[in-house]
């Protein structure tokens, strides 16, 4: 970006945080193409990715006083868009979560104790995912649920691939070992985490 292009972006968002609509709508144009292939590589569904892009507009114009802050409108941006992906997916996942639950207890479990230890292991590693430090929550989700490598994901946290791949099996390791002190059989883990969609929201 040339520096005109950075003092016009700079006034677009100093006019955008004061309420000036024609402004956040150059800001919309110019962002909007970039953002919606990111948003489309975690949200496959193109009424969901576009959902999820409505709403991150929305986001920014809500707190649009935040934007005079703002030293690098393409970071920001990304970053409310992705938040916005994770609570896409999370909302997305809890319904899966409540319909492959009701598939399983009809179809799979054949009794209630079967049902109790399907619920018990599930939230053995919920709770596990829960305590997760934040920047390793994300990016197990992103590694689980939004299908992204360690470099796709090191490039979307501006973070090290290295790091990133330490931090997917320092969490993996945690959810098993979370498991095993709670007695469950390595059956009962690689169903969950092959069947089970997990939401960490």
């Amino acid at each position: 970006m040339n520096h005109n292009s950075k003092y016009e972006e700079r006034a677009l968002l100093d006019l955008s945080a004061e309420g000036d609509g024609e402004a956040f709508a150059k800001l919309f144009r110019s962002y909007a193409p970039l953002l919606e292939a990111n948003i489309r590589r975690m949200i496959w569904d193109k009424y969901g990715a576009s959902e999820v892009l409505q709403e991150t507009f929305i986001k920014l114009w809500v707190h649009r006083n935040k934007l005079r802050d703002v030293v690098a409108a393409r970071a920001y941006f990304n970053r409310v868009a992705l938040n916005e992906c994770l609570d896409y997916l999370g909302k997305l996942a809890k319904q899966n979560k409540l319909r492959l639950s009701a598939h399983f207890s009809d179809i799979i479990v054949s009794g209630p104790e079967e049902v109790f230890a399907y619920k018990e292991t599930e939230k053995i590693i919920q709770d596990a995912i829960d305590n997760l430090p934040q920047q390793r929550k994300k990016i197990y989700y992103l590694s689980r649920n939004g299908g992204l490598n360690s470099y796709e994901i090191a490039k979307e946290l501006n973070l090290n691939p290295d790091y990133v791949r330490q931090a997917i099996s320092a969490s993996r390791k945690y959810i098993k070992d979370c498991l095993f002190r709670n007695g469950k059989s390595l059956v009962s883990l690689l169903f969950i985490l092959t069947c089970c969609v997990i939401n960490e929201c």
